[in-house]
């Protein structure tokens, strides 16, 4: 088997035909790959585009998104109004609504509720957590008791069978002399 080294150097090494030729070949590949994109995604819609309702549903804005519809939204299509920008702070554009059906804002708001209450339920869950470490606390406090209170029991029992014990020795000792 021969190097490719070998090859090119017995064809006389690349030069430009050859480069020519190999950026020809990988263009139309790229080419391909391209159209291909662009036939696959030609459908897609994006989450600013604003589908216009008009009564024939035959407008020429009908799919487009609020980059061009800025200027031509105060006049709107058919005398009505199918875009409303909504600022904040008089400057910044947070949401385009077509036909108030669809707006970023309250998903905003939605998307603060809900992390709210994912908050809430952390904390509830926490608490619990907690409660059930002070109950096992506890717990472990009365059986700690209750088994000092058996300790301090078996300890004055011993004590009491050793003084009877001393005593009936001494009984024992008594009847004996």
């Amino acid at each position: 088997m021969v190097a490719i080294e070998h090859i090119f150097d017995d064809i006389g090494g690349l030069h430009l035909f050859q480069f020519v030729m190999v950026i020809w070949v990988y263009s139309i590949k790229f080419m391909i790959a391209w159209s291909t994109m662009l036939m696959s995604f030609g459908g897609y819609k994006p989450h600013y585009a604003c589908v216009v309702d008009d009564l024939f549903n035959i407008s020429s804005l009908k799919l487009t998104n609020d980059s061009r519809l800025e200027e031509q939204a105060k006049l709107g299509v058919a005398n009505h109004t199918f875009l409303d920008v909504c600022k904040v702070n008089g400057t910044k554009v947070c949401c385009c609504c077509c036909n108030q059906q669809h707006s970023t804002i309250e998903k905003k708001k939605k998307k603060k509720k809900k992390k709210k209450k994912k908050k809430k339920k952390k904390k509830k869950k926490k608490k619990k957590k907690k409660k059930k470490k002070k109950k096992k606390k506890k717990k472990k406090k009365k059986k700690k008791k209750k088994k000092k209170k058996k300790k301090k029991k078996k300890k004055k029992k011993k004590k009491r069978k050793k003084k009877e014990r001393k005593k009936e020795k001494e009984v024992e000792l008594k009847e004996n002399q």
